[in-house]
């Protein structure tokens, strides 16, 4: 299904260098989503995000012609939208980022307990515990569990080795499950055996 979903979005893309330019709307409503979730990540604001991902979508609009249909079009607009980002950040100077490259590797951790607790809780709780996270560990997260990127992929996307990704995202899901704990605290056995497993 995702290779065909691929084949769609070069067909399109195909088309808009051709001049359906009107057909790039598709493209922006099938990604818009999830690239606002990320550079909301990145930005931890929503007006701000909300500029950079239009001025993002103007980016990818105007290099569409340079698109070497060698990755996926997500992956080239992940990327686009993360520099964007990271370039508006850098500009504000609001949030301090953090060296991904001097990411070291951490113990495993066992998240099969969230498993029990009920999709709406999750949610809640999944963003409760997000934005705790430092923005860059939060954009692997969402890049690979969300955006169902392959580690390949984010290493495009971040420019980050393979290694150094890996590593992040143990490192993230660490972090994640013990934000996780110390949100749920004594609740956590009522929430998780609350079904009755």
């Amino acid at each position: 299904m995702e290779k065909r979903n691929e084949h769609n979005d070069f067909d399109i893309i195909r088309q808009v260098v051709d001049g359906k330019t009107d057909l790039f709307r598709i493209l922006v409503d099938k990604y818009k989503d999830q690239c606002l979730s990320l550079v909301h990540t990145i930005l931890k604001n929503e007006d701000n995000a909300q500029d950079v991902l239009q001025e993002g979508f103007i980016k990818a609009y105007k290099n569409l012609s340079k698109f070497d249909f060698k990755s996926s079009f997500a992956t080239w607009l992940y990327r686009i939208m993360v520099n964007t980002s990271y370039t508006f950040f850098k500009k504000s100077k609001r949030v301090k980022t953090v060296d991904l490259k001097k990411v070291s590797a951490e113990t495993s951790v066992d998240t099969s307990s969230f498993d029990f607790l009920r999709e709406e809780e999750r949610k809640e709780f999944i963003n409760k515990v997000l934005q705790k996270m430092k923005p860059n560990d939060v954009l692997v997260l969402k890049l690979f569990y969300l955006g169902e990127q392959s580690i390949n992929e984010i290493t495009e996307i971040t420019g980050l080795s393979n290694s150094n990704i890996k590593v992040l995202l143990h490192r993230s899901r660490k972090e994640f499950h013990n934000k996780l704990e110390e949100l749920l605290g004594p609740e956590k056995k009522h929430l998780l055996w609350e079904n009755g497993t």
